[in-house]
C-alpha cells in the first residue's frame, strides 16, 4: 500500500476515488460478495431468462415492432424489428418510444433506464418478473 501513499514522492501511484476507504461501501461490497454464490448467479440467470422469454412472447402476441436482448440478469428492450448488429442498428424508428415506455413503466411501478435497459436482482421473485412482463404488455399494447 506504500505505493499509493502520496507522501512518497516521485514514482508513486495516484489512486483517487469517491468511495475510497469508505467503510460503508466496503461493508456493502463484502455483503454483496457473500450473497453472490454460484446458486445466486444461477437464480439471477433464470430470472433473466424468464423475463426475456416473457417479454419476447408479449412482443409477438402484440405484433409490436420490437425485441428484447440480454444475458444473465440483464435485458434491453429495443423498439425496432431491425436486425441488431451494432449501435446504429438499434436506433428507433419512433424516437419517443423508449422514453414513453420508460415513463409508462414507472406508472406501472417498474423502473428501467430511459433507453430500455434493466436488470433482475436477488430480491425479485418469479411473480415479480411475471408482473413486469404483464406491465410491458399493457404499456406496449397501448402503443400499437
Amino acid at each position: 500500500m506504500n505505493y499509493y501513499d502520496p507522501r512518497g514522492g516521485k514514482g508513486r501511484i495516484n489512486h483517487g476515488g469517491t468511495f475510497n476507504a469508505n467503510p460503508l461501501t466496503m461493508a456493502g461490497g463484502v455483503a454483496t460478495m457473500e450473497q453472490l454464490t454460484p446458486e445466486a448467479y444461477a437464480r439471477l440467470d433464470a430470472l433473466g431468462d424468464r423475463l426475456r422469454a416473457g417479454v419476447a412472447k408479449a412482443l409477438r402476441s402484440l405484433k409490436y415492432p420490437g425485441q428484447i436482448t440480454g444475458t444473465g440478469s440483464l435485458f434491453w428492450l429495443h423498439h425496432t424489428k431491425k436486425r441488431l448488429t451494432d449501435y446504429r442498428s438499434q436506433r428507433l424508428a419512433d424516437p419517443t418510444a423508449a422514453v414513453e415506455t420508460f415513463m409508462a413503466l414507472i406508472n406501472e411501478g417498474f423502473l428501467i433506464s430511459q433507453r430500455g435497459l434493466g436488470a433482475c436482482s436477488l430480491a425479485m421473485t418469479e411473480a415479480d418478473v411475471d408482473r413486469f412482463v404483464e406491465a410491458v404488455k399493457r404499456v406496449l399494447g397501448a402503443r400499437v
